[in-house]
């Protein structure tokens, strides 16, 4: 289940568009517990399997540090069995491709979150 603490009657709109974006909705309602792929010092990958969709699922860049920085991964290294995959940024719904190799770009102390599936 998806927890949230606070005090809720301060807590900023902002934070309630994310927890009830459809796009994290749906990796929620997968029921299908994440699990670490890569761990490099100030980064994290995480890997979640559609359960319905074989070639399909979401994966999770989280750059721990508090500076920006570009994560070099291959996508093999994050289970996916493809070779290129769309992808759907869950916080905004903008749509790319990625092929073998991928540079994506985190904020500090942010996530990369995506869905991905066989294009």
């Amino acid at each position: 289940p998806l927890f949230m603490g606070g005090h809720l009657p301060n807590t900023p709109d902002e934070d309630f568009e994310l927890l009830t974006n459809p796009r994290l909705l749906a990796c929620q309602a997968n029921g299908v517990m994440a699990r670490s792929v890569q761990f490099h010092g100030s980064w994290m990958a995480f890997h979640v399997a559609d359960r319905d969709d074989a070639g399909a699922g979401w994966l999770g860049l989280f750059n721990r540090s508090r500076d920006p920085r570009t994560i070099d991964i291959a996508l093999a290294s994050l289970e996916v069995i493809h070779e290129a995959v769309d992808v759907v940024d869950v916080w905004i719904g903008e749509k790319s491709r990625w092929e073998n190799e991928v540079h994506v770009e985190v904020a500090g102390e942010d996530v990369a979150f995506v869905r991905y599936s066989a294009g």
